[in-house]
């Protein structure tokens, strides 16, 4: 038996996830939508290309979108207007 290992997995990078976030929410949402997935892409690019099995890559790049509309959500709540 043996376990796929994702070096430095871009979830437990937090500076990383909101630095996405934080560009995302000053978009308009299609902006921010388009903004995402080209960041996520790249994402996919460089793990595909450093030989990760296709199965962990679709698993860590749903996590990371997950992580991302994550902080999405709590950085619109602290903007003016956001709900508390």
């Amino acid at each position: 038996m043996s376990a796929e290992v994702i070096p430095f997995p871009k979830t437990k990078n937090r500076p990383f996830i909101r630095k996405q976030a934080a560009h995302a929410a000053g978009m308009s949402e299609k902006g921010g939508n388009n903004y995402l997935r080209i960041q996520l892409d790249k994402q996919r690019d460089t793990m595909e290309r450093r030989g990760i099995d296709p199965a962990a890559i679709d698993r860590e790049i749903g996590a990371m979108e997950a992580a991302i509309r994550a902080e999405l959500l709590r950085y619109g709540s602290r903007q003016p207007g956001g709900a508390a």
